[in-house]
This record gives structure tokens, sequence and C-alpha cells, in this order.
């Protein structure tokens, strides 16, 4: 496999064309929800629409997905010993995860005491500092502060999206100093083997799995597509109960 995932000009065209759907509709929802005072951020569309979506628990052909097993190089929110796991495959600069964040970071705080919330890394080849940015928080991670860091790049990305992968590592070194890494660590593990590979094996396992869209979420093994935080608490409660 090779550092970038290659894409045809058409592919590339569609992806493009996809984000702008996405965050048209985004706004669209955003509006509405501020016009009738309801909480949260309601998204009616995932990016890279062209993966399948699987019905769960409705559906008698709900469909489970091959993820690799939890293991000691993922970093877990919550409770690491729990049943119920909730994997997501993101990207840092992914438009459509930026607006999702809001939503996951209270779904992570709300049930910490309850379930796994893993994050692995799924970098598009379209989105240049996609791996930079997976790169800096597995440099923090190092110091104990991945989750620090992964809330502050996705907080930030309209700020460093589109600058140059020199500029953003600069944007990466001020959010490691903000939350108090040792700077001179963090700049050798950001270009360090150990952690592209980490980055790497995230990737493949992704497409091994059949992921090929961020954010992609996995539930005890299952595909699900949450739209708001309501469908998240469901798929999650639905899920505990059944491991009860």
């Amino acid at each position: 496999m090779t550092d970038e995932q290659i894409l045809t000009k058409k592919e590339r065209h569609e992806l493009h064309r996809q984000e702008k759907d996405i965050m048209r509709d985004m706004a669209a929802r955003r509006r509405v929800l501020k016009r009738t005072a309801v909480w949260g951020l309601v998204i009616g569309v995932l990016a890279g629409s062209v993966f399948l979506i699987y019905n769960y628990g409705n559906s008698p052909n709900t469909t489970a997905m091959l993820v690799d097993a939890v293991n000691p190089t993922d970093y877990i929110f919550g409770t690491p010993a729990s049943n119920v796991i909730l994997i997501e495959y993101g990207d840092f600069q992914c438009p459509a995860c930026a607006q999702y964040e809001p939503i996951v970071q209270k779904v992570r705080a709300d049930y910490a005491d309850k379930i796994a919330f893993v994050y692995r890394h799924f970098p598009l080849g379209q989105h240049k500092n996609a791996k930079i940015t997976a790169y800096a928080s597995e440099a923090a991670g190092k110091q104990g502060k991945f989750w620090e860091m992964h809330d502050m790049i996705y907080d930030g990305q309209n700020a460093w999206a589109n600058l140059s992968k020199d500029k953003v590592k600069d944007v990466m070194i001020k959010y490691a100093e903000a939350i108090g890494l040792d700077l001179k660590l963090f700049e050798e593990q950001i270009d360090s083997g150990e952690v592209k590979d980490k980055v790497q094996s995230d990737n493949d396992g992704g497409l091994k799995a059949g992921v090929n869209a961020t954010p992609t979420f996995i539930l005890n093994g299952k595909k699900i597509q949450p739209r708001s935080y309501d469908e998240f608490k469901n798929f999650i409660e639905q899920e505990l109960a059944a491991n009860s």
C-alpha cells in the first residue's frame, strides 16, 4: 500500500462535489436548529456517501465488519474493560468529521463510564494535511495527551486545513505547547517511524475492514450511521442492554 490512496480525476471530482454538498446541507440544518432552539448539530449526510449503509438492530441483514480488535496501541477514552466498544475511523482534515466532533465529544463524556471509545486514523489522499495532523496526535499520545491534541486539532481545523505542510507543523507545535508537552520530544516523535507506522497500521486495518469514507463509526463490529446525539444514544443503549 502506498502512502497516498490513489484516486482518479473523476473520483477526486466526485469527492469534492460530495464535500460541497455536505457542507451546504450542514449549513442549512444549523440554520433550522438555531431558529427552533434545538440542541445539537444534526448531520444529514456522511462524507463519502458511496459506502453501503447498514441498518442497525432494525434489519435482519445487519452486516458485521471485521475490524481489528482493540489493542495496546489504541487510545481508549472511557472504560477499557467495557464489552461495548465504539470505534471511529476519522481524518482530521475531513469537514464532516469536524462537524460531527461536538456530538462525538458529548457521547464520549456521557458514556465514559459505560463504553470504550477508540479513535483510529484513516487519512484520505485528497486531504494534504491529514497525515501530519494524525502524526501530531500520536506524538502527543506518547506524552499522555492524545485526546487533548485530538480535540484541539479538530476544533482548529479551519485555521490549518489550507496551510502548507510546514506551516501546519508549526501550528501543531503551538498546540503541543498549549497542552504542556515537552516540545523537543514532540518534534522528534512527530517525525518518528513509530508514529508513522501507527497511522499507516490504522489506515490499513480500516481498508481491510471495508472502510472507505470518514467518519465511519463501528459499534461492536457493526457499522452505524447516527445523524445526531440522540441516534448515537439509541444505538449505544441498545448495545448496552444486549450486553448487560
